[in-house]
């Protein structure tokens, strides 16, 4: 099979090494400039012109592309991570959080109270005027570490002082902090249609152990497939989306951020995530029942309408290098930042990564000699595991973490010790879960 990679900036250039180890024919196109070496002599590069007159599928790896993918939709072309139509329906889902909360309270999903600002003065009074913390998100592409909890008002407030006086002009929302553990619910969509395949999540966010230090995004992910489709967490969350996604014709992943309350055990939306999600993406080719490609193809070509996860757990843990987790919007990048990144992060050499390996995803890499740091992030790879018990995950993960070589190495030894506590409260709430006990 034939497959494009649309990359916004090379987060789901794993999947096409993975689809490439398959033997697939696969070419891929990255869009920011900053991160265009990454896997230069791993996958074929190309232009979209090119690529599409072999008539591939074409995976779609980050939201911010929505028109392009709609196009090539209206255009014939079998599309998977992007193109629900709608003006851009992905993007605004995950972008605009008045929008997606919207949706989520119209369909019957339970949100928190939250209060949208579009300037920091205004939340700044409103936070001084009720005494109270709150959950600050952002609107639009911002990066991660702008979402902030604020335990308490003065927290709060200092986080907001800063933002002004870093003059962040961002819109964006607090939501009510609420007391209960946070989970994901996960499906894939075949133009439309919801797969009969549901599957739970668990992250870590942080960059350090105890979930200490700044929010990356993704430090780890946990996911376990339910044995029943129709699972409490999935019924009480995503299947009540299933006429709202009816109207799209749209073919990829969609998962749903929520917390468990503890006082009501009822799950609140938090966030929609309508495209590929990162690092779970790659944690849950661990369980998937069959190769990625035919997956996708089966799923793009209306042929997959449910399976069975494979029993276990998949995981996936982030290796990094300094200055990893630093991060900086594209507005406030310039040719001295983007220098003085890559003088410190690039052409470092990495040692024990095989690339026929499926299980290691090289992620800020090229191949010259050998293998060395690209890009400007400093994501050195995600190590991945599929196993049956806790214990059996964490041997296995730290085990192949240990074998890579590169310097100053980063990553959070704690994941499978953070799910487990994670797992426990999950039942205890009253939800389905693999964990029996111990690791």
């Amino acid at each position: 099979m034939k497959f494009l990679i649309i990359s916004k900036c090379a987060d789901g250039a794993g999947i096409a090494l993975r689809l490439q180890q398959e033997g697939n024919e696969v070419s891929m196109f990255i869009q920011d400039k900053d991160c265009q070496d990454c896997y230069n002599g791993i996958v074929p590069k190309t232009s979209i012109g090119k690529a599409l007159e072999d008539d591939p599928i074409v995976i779609f790896d980050s939201s911010g592309m929505c028109d392009v993918a709609d196009e090539m939709k209206d255009a014939g072309y079998k599309v998977f991570g992007a193109g629900m139509g709608q003006n851009g329906l992905n993007d605004k889902l995950e972008y605009d959080r008045v929008f997606a909360l919207k949706v989520m309270k119209d369909n019957g999903i339970k949100i928190p109270k939250t209060f949208p600002f579009d300037t920091i003065d205004k939340g700044l009074e409103f936070v001084r005027q009720t005494k109270k913390g709150y959950v600050i998100k952002p609107f639009g592409d911002a990066t991660s570490d702008r979402t902030f909890v604020g335990k308490t008002a003065d927290e709060l407030i200092s986080e907001m002082e800063g933002w002004k006086k870093d003059k962040v002009k961002d819109k964006f929302i607090l939501q009510e902090l609420i007391k209960g553990l946070e989970v994901d619910t996960e499906v894939y969509l075949s133009h439309g249609k919801i797969v009969r395949a549901t599957k739970a999540l668990f992250e870590t966010k942080k960059f350090m152990n105890d979930d200490l230090g700044p929010n990356t995004g993704c430090s780890s992910s946990i996911s376990f497939g339910y044995k029943n489709p129709d699972s409490k967490m999935y019924v009480k969350t995503i299947k009540k989306l299933e006429k709202f996604f009816a109207n799209t014709d749209y073919t990829g992943y969609f998962s749903i951020n929520c917390i468990i309350q503890d006082s009501d055990q009822e799950p609140y939306g938090l966030e929609f995530n309508p495209r590929c999600g990162y690092s779970d993406t790659y944690a849950t080719m661990g369980i998937l029942p069959m190769e990625y490609g035919k997956f996708v193809s089966d799923m793009v070509e209306g042929k997959l309408k449910g399976f069975e996860w494979k029993s276990g757990y998949g995981a996936s843990l982030r290796l990094t290098v300094p200055p990893y987790p630093l991060l900086v919007p594209d507005d406030e990048k310039d040719k001295t930042y983007i220098e003085r990144i890559k003088k410190i992060s690039n052409n470092i050499k990495i040692d024990g990564i095989d690339l026929k390996d499926k299980w290691i995803i090289p992620y800020d890499m090229q191949k010259k000699d050998g293998l060395e740091m690209a890009g400007i992030d400093g994501i050195v790879c995600e190590v991945l595991s599929a196993k049956g018990s806790l214990m059996g995950l964490k041997k296995d993960l730290y085990a192949r973490a240990d074998k890579i070589k590169v310097p100053n190495k980063q990553y959070r030894t704690d994941v499978v010790e953070n799910c487990m506590e994670r797992l426990k409260k999950f039942a205890a709430l009253g939800y389905e879960s693999p964990y029996r006990g111990g690791l």
